[in-house]
């Protein structure tokens, strides 16, 4: 009999077999309900392979993970590689990777070099090749570089919005995305005067889907502040997606695209919608029935 100690694998190794194990039982195992609901049988949980690889092989990579959602048929994006490759060289030129002006080159050269122009509902992967992008990817694209040059930060989701809280010697900082000048906050004062601003949700029914978008859209009527991190930023990415649909009236893409943001990031708003739209096509089908 055969056990993992004879493939001599390290618990990390083990560990990422068992996750991707647990999400191809997830994902794919949604087809075995197939047999008890009508609703199930009809739906293609992914769009193409490159999509369904992306989704159960790269828990673990985040750049690619992000790009899950109507991915490129090429991977990489030179864009990236030429911002990376310039913000390297000026970070030698830096006293420290974590000085304020290494940080405000940062958050200028990315507008310049890859964020042109703000989108409701994009996508990582339109991001990376066509600079489109909305506070969703924006700040899954400042994540992945703090991370690269090695700043303390964190993702903050709010009801209606998300963005980037970290900490600079002793001052705190936001990178806010969705703001091509003065995006980049840095100070006690001045970083809870914006964090006041965000508290809230976007004027609506409170019943209605929201999705997550610009500042400039939420009021100050109260809200909740979440930490999460990148593998759950993917999973807004295809609430997001699931929104633009539900406002289409395509109520099982609306579905297939919760089924995959709950995978990533079972949150509360995500389960709801996903049942309420369960619930939904259900009935349609039942009514075709009688």
């Amino acid at each position: 009999m055969l056990t993992l100690l004879s493939f001599n694998l390290t618990f990390g190794e083990i560990m990422k077999w068992i996750t991707l194990f647990l999400t191809i039982f997830l994902i794919q195992g949604h087809n075995v309900l197939a047999q008890e609901n009508p609703v199930s049988a009809e739906i293609s949980i992914y769009e193409n392979d490159v999509e369904k690889e992306l989704l159960t092989r790269y828990q673990d990579d985040p750049f690619h993970l992000l790009q899950s959602l109507y991915p490129n048929e090429n991977m990489e994006s030179a864009s990236w590689d030429n911002l990376i490759k310039k913000l390297k060289k000026r970070n030698k030129k830096s006293k420290s990777a974590n000085d304020k002006r290494f940080l405000e080159d940062i958050y200028l050269s990315t507008h310049q070099l890859m964020l042109n122009k703000y989108e409701e509902h994009a996508y990582f992967s339109k991001t990376l090749r066509e600079g489109v992008y909305d506070c969703v990817t924006g700040t899954g694209l400042y994540a992945l570089l703090l991370e690269e040059f090695d700043f303390k930060y964190q993702i903050i989701e709010t009801d209606a919005h998300v963005y980037i809280k970290g900490q600079l010697g002793n001052k705190p900082f936001i990178l806010e995305s969705t703001y091509p000048i003065n995006g980049l906050i840095i100070g006690k004062e001045d970083v809870q005067a914006f964090e006041q601003k965000v508290i809230g949700s976007i004027k609506s029914n409170p019943e209605k889907p929201l999705y997550l978008g610009k500042i400039d859209e939420i009021n100050t009527t109260g809200g909740t502040f979440t930490i999460i991190g990148l593998r759950e930023l993917a999973g807004l990415q295809y609430y997001n997606d699931a929104i633009k649909k539900f406002y289409e009236e395509d109520y099982t893409g609306t579905y297939t695209q919760l089924l995959k943001a709950e995978f990533l990031y079972p949150s509360e708003r995500i389960v709801k919608l996903k049942q309420k739209m369960s619930f939904l096509l259900t009935s349609k089908s039942e009514s075709k029935i009688h």
